[in-house]
C-alpha cells in the first residue's frame, strides 16, 4: 500500500467536517490518502505565524471522519508534509483502520 496526493475535490468527497477556523486561520494546501481510504491526511499553512502544519485523520468507532494525530510550527511545506506522510505510514503499516475518540 502507499500514501497518495490527491486534490481537495478528492479530499472533501471524505466528507470530513471542518472547524470555522479553516481558509481564515489557516489555510488547507495539500491532501493526501492511503490506498484503501482508511487514513487521510492535511498539510495546512498558519496565514498569522506563516508556518505549516498537519493533521492524520481517520474514521472513529462511529464512522464518522476525525483527525487522531496533528502536529504544528513546522518552518516549511516539505517539512509538515514529511511529518504528516511518516505519520501516515506509520498508522498504514500498524494496519490501522479505526481511530476511536473515546466518546
Amino acid at each position: 500500500m502507499a500514501i497518495q496526493q490527491i486534490s481537495k475535490a478528492e479530499f472533501d468527497a471524505f466528507g470530513v467536517p471542518r472547524g470555522s477556523l479553516v481558509g481564515v486561520a489557516f489555510i488547507e494546501e495539500e491532501f493526501f490518502r492511503d490506498d484503501p481510504g482508511n487514513i487521510i491526511g492535511v498539510v495546512t499553512h498558519d496565514v498569522a505565524d506563516d508556518d505549516w502544519g498537519w493533521a492524520a485523520i481517520g474514521r472513529d468507532e462511529h464512522g464518522t471522519f476525525r483527525a487522531f494525530a496533528n502536529d504544528v510550527s513546522f518552518p516549511s511545506l516539505g517539512a509538515a508534509r514529511e511529518a504528516l506522510l511518516e505519520r501516515m505510514q506509520a498508522e498504514e503499516a500498524a494496519g490501522a483502520t479505526v481511530f476511536p475518540q473515546g466518546d
